[in-house]
């Protein structure tokens, strides 16, 4: 037999309030019904009180549907538990799912840092190129002018 500190005990637990609930309200209205003062039970028929019959079926669906366990608070509390732990679960895989794209977004901008620092390297030594090629275009177009102004000169004197 599990302990009352056994996890199994509010498990057994649950699974007999709503069958003792239902028994409890069985006896409850029966004697509303049928009040001790005023019915002598040995004078009733073998069958039992036919005229509870109907309340007795009444019960019996009340207590058999979801509709009477959904009216229990501890069941409504454990639909809740189990509520609360179905979103804490998507909230965790979400969680988990950002992590994972924020991972993927760390290793992209580690990727695009790399290569703007190559992309500044070698505009550097594009830029240096380009200079050179500029001053060298610059001397041999200064080059051309002392020789124009030269073969002036000269052709002017001479």
């Amino acid at each position: 037999m599990a302990s009352s500190s056994s996890p199994a005990t509010p498990l057994l637990y649950l699974g007999r309030r709503i069958p003792f609930g239902f028994l409890f309200e069985i006896r409850r209205r029966f004697l509303e019904r049928l009040t001790p003062e005023t019915t002598d039970y040995a004078d009733l028929p073998n069958y039992g009180a036919a005229s509870f019959n109907g309340e007795l079926k009444s019960l019996m669906v009340e207590y058999g549907t979801t509709s009477g366990g959904k009216d229990d608070a501890i069941n409504n509390v454990q639909r809740e538990i189990d509520d609360v732990r179905g979103i804490m679960t998507r909230n965790i895989e979400g969680l988990l799912e950002r992590g994972e794209r924020i991972d993927l977004l760390v290793d992209k901008t580690d990727r695009l840092g790399g290569s703007a620092r190559e992309f500044r390297v070698r505009s550097r030594g594009l830029k240096r190129k380009m200079w050179w090629k500029n001053v060298k275009l610059m001397a041999l177009l200064a080059l051309v002018i002392i020789l124009i102004l030269s073969v002036i000169v000269i052709a002017v004197r001479g």
